[in-house]
């Protein structure tokens, strides 16, 4: 009777303290979850998504898995932390809370952690891809048996800003010196298809003509689906690959040269794409567009000669009309990503316009850690004409720190172009700056070439090594194949617009 007794009442302490444990991690019964995305959030239609496959666990209090348990996913959580070192068959999805995932944790699917905080051990496993966005603000909130995720912003905003109350940071360039901007988006919310008006305004303060920009209709199917109507009037470059705005508008002003060719263009056009957080995404478009060429300007920089100005490229003028197709992938799981996509453009005279051609392009990019702190990261990029002649407004330019430091800027210009370099950074360890970091040990090796029709390529391979710390790298570069290994300094600014290494 006692050892029944005494079987019962370690029964009930086995309950008392496991229930908060199991009763946390079982699945909330005969609840609903309501979420409505914004049309131009792919990372929410991806939680849409989710929501909408079903056959989830809804886990609505902090819960703590220990290590050999095991869980059927997927799991969504909202509103609370989980601490898991177990085994989850399945993604696990968490709006408004935090994950930390525990040293022997496993995550066989994605881990998606959206207006919250997400803590991994690096002896913790995600098989699937790893999102996270701790600056998308969700509420969520409980009616009744109803599970409400709702966005801090009011979703959707019927007019939202571009950058900082509709202004971006200012560039500069060798074409119109300064460019300031403004843009801002109208959005009808209660209409179907939530038809939105987007507005990009340029002020030049030097060059052909005083203002640019570009007008945007836009209409949203579905959560993945946008229909464009665009017309514009602006410079553009096909070199926006080597540098972003900003970094690039830094190393003219400073000296280091502006790493792009221009040319002004006025396009009308419409396109549909899908958008996605992760996976497959396509661009379907058609376009009118009349270009002309554009002189250089000698320019105020720092650390340069004013007599040193290099000209743009001749364009060709007439009417170009094309219509163009690309199919992308991104991906990022666990400590890598993956971002690559193949495009196509297509023009014929016979058709419409002035010009007959094919333009295809490959673009790949991507990194890892499979070390703790020790990068690896790798850049492509092959784009040519595929049949008929490009107009010179196709062709593309090589050479500079952008690419290859020990040419000069742009020397290397044609209607085909490949280039490739893979990068390898490893801390050093000394000191650490808060929100910085430390510095960081760098080897990059780059080759490529742009050559013309009937002509063939000139590969030049570099070899660059040197420090970076945070956004600014420094070092040398040589050409291996050289007679004479004469270093080149490099010194150079990586924004996050432009850091694709």
């Amino acid at each position: 009777m006692r050892r029944g007794a005494a079987h019962i009442i370690g029964a009930v302490a086995a309950a008392v303290v496991a229930g908060p444990l199991l009763g946390l991690a079982r699945p909330a019964l005969a609840q609903e979850v309501s979420f409505v995305p914004r049309p131009d959030r792919p990372v929410e239609r991806r939680l849409d998504h989710f929501l909408h496959a079903g056959g989830y666990r809804l886990w609505t209090r902090d819960t703590v898995l220990g290590p050999g348990a095991q869980v059927d996913g997927p799991v969504l959580v909202l509103g609370a932390t989980v601490r898991s070192a177990a085994t989850v068959h399945g993604s696990i999805y968490v709006v408004a809370g935090d994950l930390f995932l525990r040293p022997g944790a496993r995550v066989e699917g994605d881990a998606v952690v959206l207006g919250g905080g997400w803590y991994s051990s690096s002896l913790a496993t995600v098989e699937g891809e790893v999102v996270y966005r701790p600056n998308l603000l969700l509420r969520v909130d409980r009616r009744g048996s109803v599970w409400e995720i709702v966005p801090v912003e009011n979703v959707p905003r019927a007019v939202s800003f571009e950058g900082f109350y509709g202004f971006s940071l200012p560039t500069y360039d060798r074409v119109e010196a300064w460019t300031f901007s403004w843009g801002a988006t109208a959005r009808a919310t209660r209409m179907a298809w939530q038809p939105s008006l987007s507005a990009r305004l340029q002020l030049h303060t030097r060059g052909i003509q005083a203002l640019g920009g570009r007008l945007r209709q836009s209409w949203y199917p579905t959560g993945t689906l946008r229909v464009d109507l665009v017309g514009e009037r602006r410079t553009r470059t096909n070199e926006d690959w080597i540098r972003g705005d900003v970094s690039n508008s830094l190393a003219y002003l400073f000296g280091s040269g502006d790493y792009r060719d221009y040319y002004r263009s006025e396009r009308l056009g419409a396109g549909v794409l899908t958008a996605s957080a992760s996976g497959w995404h396509t661009e379907w478009s058609a376009f009118r567009e009349r270009d002309r060429s554009l002189p250089a300007l000698r320019l105020p920089v720092f650390f340069k000669s004013d007599s040193d100005v290099r000209p743009n490229p001749t364009v060709q003028g007439g009417t170009l009309w094309s219509a163009r197709a690309l199919v992308g992938y991104r991906r990022r799981a666990g400590s890598w990503r993956l971002d690559a996509s193949v495009s196509a453009e297509a023009a014929d005279s016979s058709v419409a316009g002035d010009f007959s051609f094919l333009l295809g392009e490959a673009r790949v990019s991507g990194r890892t850690e499979a070390i703790p702190g020790v990068r690896l990261a790798f850049f492509g990029i092959a784009r040519g004409d595929l049949s008929g002649s490009l107009p010179g407004q196709r062709w593309s330019a090589l050479g500079g720190t952008g690419t290859l430091p020990t040419l000069p800027v742009l020397p290397l210009r044609g209607s085909r172009l490949l280039f490739g370099q893979v990068t390898l950074a490893v801390p050093l360890g000394l000191v650490e700056v808060p929100a910085v970091g430390g510095p960081q040990l760098f080897v990059r090796n780059a080759v490529g070439s742009a050559w013309g029709e009937g002509t063939s390529p000139h590969f030049t391979d570099n070899v660059i090594g040197g420090v970076r710390l945070f956004l600014v790298e420094a070092g040398l570069a040589i050409d291996p194949s050289a007679s004479n290994l004469d270093p080149t300094w490099v010194f150079g600014v990586r924004l996050p617009a432009s850091a694709r290494r």
